[in-house]
């Protein structure tokens, strides 16, 4: 379905409207230029079947990360939110039965801290870098995506890993979707 947004109908319209009392077309005084008039833009609202790598979203990443590196400004706005939106926090446990049952959970989040993003490189991590990385991604890319990893007795949360958007592939299966990630091995669908 494609819909015109502007029209002649629509120009003469705003034409009445604009017009000043008395049905006197407005002149304009010398030396200042008339502004263009909008042309006429169609755009299409039909969905298509991504038949092109650069009709899946991929390109779409791949511009924005350019964009963001190659724009001081825009790196510049985009570090200032990720860093203002993962400032200094503080958790607090509420409802606990007794002094011990809190700094019982007290360890379990400081052991959790001290391995939910744990970056082989980096002598950093934890929550905070997890929620640099998270916010970095969410301001560039327009959506994060990542995996929990259980620990091996499958009772505890053994660290959390973000994902490249540019491996995610979401394919609709009915009502629902399914999340798929690339390998290095397999074709882009």
């Amino acid at each position: 379905m494609s819909i015109k947004l502007w029209s002649k109908k629509n120009k003469s319209a705003l034409a009445k409207k604009s017009s000043p009392a008395g049905g006197k077309s407005a002149t304009i005084p010398p030396g200042i230029r008339a502004k263009p008039r909008l042309k006429s833009l169609n755009i299409d609202y039909d969905r298509q079947l991504t038949l092109y790598p650069w009709d899946s979203g991929h390109a779409r990443l791949e511009l924005y990360r350019y964009l963001r590196d190659n724009i001081p400004m825009l790196n510049a706005v985009i570090w200032t939110w990720v860093r203002l939106c993962s400032a200094r926090f503080d958790y607090q446990i509420s409802g606990a039965a007794s002094e011990a049952d809190e700094q019982a959970v007290r360890a379990i989040m400081h052991q959790l801290d001290q391995r939910i993003y744990r970056n082989g490189l980096l002598k950093r991590g934890g929550f905070r870098e997890l929620l640099l990385q998270f916010f970095e991604s969410l301001f560039t890319d327009g959506a994060v995506c990542g995996e929990l990893q259980l620990s091996p007795s499958q009772s505890s949360v053994d660290r959390f890993l973000l994902a490249d958007m540019r491996s995610i592939v979401i394919e609709p299966s009915g009502e629902e979707h399914q999340v798929f990630r690339k390998s290095k091995t397999t074709a882009p669908r």
